[in-house]
């Protein structure tokens, strides 16, 4: 899944095989890539990378939605994301 047109950067990226540019462009605060013309979040493609699913909800574990390397992504369930959340500017 992604990898005939991604791989993956050690760094928390992915990268066009055909060029080796980084893929990818911010939007609503998080990285998001198109495979066949369909947008996802670059974390969920990581994510499916490395264990070949896409689960519902991505936990990145140390609360940095910029940090996507694959030691910092796990799958989740609603409440465990949202426990996992820092203090609410409200």
């Amino acid at each position: 899944m992604f990898t005939d047109e991604f791989y993956y950067d050690p760094e928390g990226y992915i990268r066009y095989i055909n060029s080796g540019e980084i893929a990818g462009s911010k939007a609503d605060g998080y990285k998001t890539v198109y495979y066949k013309t369909v947008a996802y979040r670059l974390h969920k493609v990581i994510f499916a990378m490395h264990h070949g699913y896409i689960p519902e909800v991505i936990d990145h574990k140390d609360q940095d939605k910029n940090n996507n390397k694959i030691e910092n992504l796990r799958a989740a369930n609603k409440s465990l994301n949202e426990a996992n959340t820092g203090l609410r500017r409200n």
